[in-house]
């Protein structure tokens, strides 16, 4: 009997940090967008292309604004072989958190 008493409260509390860790990542992932109301754009250069395991392609990418260089991640949404690395894309960044970009793989700068 005490056995089970102690499985209940493990699942009890793996429950709970579940859905704390599910609760964090819905409030960031709102705030980010939130963040994303006011923004400027500027271009950003494609540093990196790597697989996560069952996730997809994602890439990194950098960007400056005010002479300050940031890099971010973001999954990538068209065919990998349309991306290469050096590949200069229009990115969306929040003029709250300069942190806080999304890049925009339909807008490729093209650099003749």
């Amino acid at each position: 009997m005490k056995s089970k008493k102690k499985t209940n409260k493990t699942c009890l509390i793996i429950l709970i940090a579940f859905l704390a860790l599910l609760s964090f990542g819905y409030y960031k992932s709102k705030s980010d967008n939130d963040k994303l109301n006011e923004f400027a754009i500027t271009n950003g250069k494609i540093v990196e292309i790597y697989k996560i395991f069952q996730r997809g392609y994602f890439v990194k990418y950098g960007y400056n604004v005010s002479g300050k260089r940031y890099y971010e991640t973001q999954k990538l949404t068209i065919k990998k072989e349309l991306v290469s690395i050096g590949d200069v894309f229009e990115v969306k960044y929040s003029i709250q958190d300069k942190h806080v970009s999304e890049l925009n793989f339909k807008k490729k700068i093209n650099n003749e």
